[in-house]
């Protein structure tokens, strides 16, 4: 059951010449690590009408593994828990987290957390979400963040960077994002 929902809907026409479109996000939760793989998790979706080829729900932000995007998400990566800096061969990096039987590799650090009054939470970074669309056609989207079996702890998501993409072949994909908006 869905809960403390928060969304925003755009209805908007694609321009002469558009074969798809692109935008950024970031999601952030208060859920890590104590809810992972648990009744209480906190989702976000982007929904897209018409429905692309493919995509049974509309659903176009999802995780490497077609997962929603929550605290279970493959792609949580600015995370920690306990010691936060490992070595290997002289070489620095974010010690990964085990959390609700996962492993977590926390490849983004805590430190894009910092000031975000998420601070000791955790985050997928920056993600690029690209869909397709036909030039001229009526699109809409809705993005939408809620708790799931709780109204307890909550998650957020930033969007950015909207782009009309002008080159054929534009699939339903979400990937890292290149750079921080």
């Amino acid at each position: 059951m869905a809960q403390d929902d928060a969304g925003l809907e755009l209805t908007v026409r694609a321009p002469p010449g558009a074969e798809g479109f692109s935008f950024d996000f970031a999601f952030y939760t208060y859920e890590w690590p104590v809810y992972i793989c648990s009744t209480y998790n906190d989702l976000f979706v982007s929904l897209l009408t018409p429905i692309p080829a493919g995509q049974g729900d509309g659903n176009i932000s999802f995780d490497s593994d077609k997962n929603l995007i929550s605290v279970n998400s493959a792609f949580l990566g600015a995370c920690g828990c306990g010691a936060s800096t490992c070595w290997d061969g002289g070489k620095e990096f974010p010690c990964p987290c085990v959390a609700g039987g996962k492993e977590y590799a926390c490849e983004l650090g805590t430190s894009s957390l910092l000031g975000t009054g998420f601070d000791a939470a955790a985050s997928t970074g920056w993600l690029m979400t690209t869909a397709p669309v036909a030039p001229g056609q009526e699109i809409t989207v809705r993005w939408a963040v809620y708790d799931s079996g709780d109204g307890v702890l909550d998650s957020t998501t930033l969007i950015d960077n909207w782009q009309w993409i002008g080159e054929p072949g534009v699939g339903v994909t979400t990937q890292r994002a290149s750079y921080i908006p």
